[in-house]
């Protein structure tokens, strides 16, 4: 992957972290929101189903961009 492409997945990942995590605590903390109700009826189980899906989504941002982290890190020692 070029380095503008670990740059571009790094940021996503990052954003995408951050949007969940919102997501997250507004769940928590407002169960009467529409939006996400709406947004994620799909999901089975309920709120604790939601959230499980929120998590998930989070973690795997924070892995992208983890992953895309390091590849630059490491890339840029070798010389690639």
């Amino acid at each position: 992957m070029s380095k503008g492409g670990c740059i571009a997945l790094e940021a996503a990942g990052t954003g995408i972290t951050a949007l969940s995590a919102q997501a997250v605590i507004r769940a928590l903390l407002g169960q009467e929101s529409e939006s996400l109700r709406s947004v994620l009826a799909w999901v089975p189980g309920g709120l604790s189903g939601r959230l499980a899906l929120l998590v998930c989504i989070g973690l795997a941002g924070a892995a992208a961009g983890a992953r895309a982290h390091t590849r630059l890190l490491h890339g840029s020692r070798t010389g690639r």
